[in-house]
């Protein structure tokens, strides 16, 4: 069976709060950082971070007007917006992701 792949947008590019819930998630995972890259062009920035976690590839892009997103396989990637949305809710934000 196939591996789906998907998106998600989490939020706001200047999100910190949001930010630091996901990388402290993709941390206590265990993800491993691939790479990182900064792309700018007139109005548009572009952060985009690759981490290796359970052998499938995550990515995590920042861009302006566009949000954060994360990306991968549908189960991880469902799995690891649901741990940010606890963290959140634990800090007494509530998400609409």
């Amino acid at each position: 069976m196939a591996i789906k792949n998907v998106k998600r947008v989490l939020g706001d590019e200047y999100d910190q709060p949001l930010r630091d819930a996901l990388l402290a998630v993709l941390m206590y995972r265990g993800a491993t950082a691939i790479s990182a890259s900064t792309w700018i062009g007139g109005s548009q920035e572009l952060e985009e971070a690759r981490f290796e976690l359970d052998g499938y590839v995550i990515t995590v892009d920042a861009e302006t007007y566009m949000g954060i997103t994360i990306s991968g396989p549908e189960f991880l990637v469902d799995d690891l917006v649901s741990d940010v949305v606890n963290n959140l809710n634990k800090l007494g934000r509530k998400n609409n992701l």
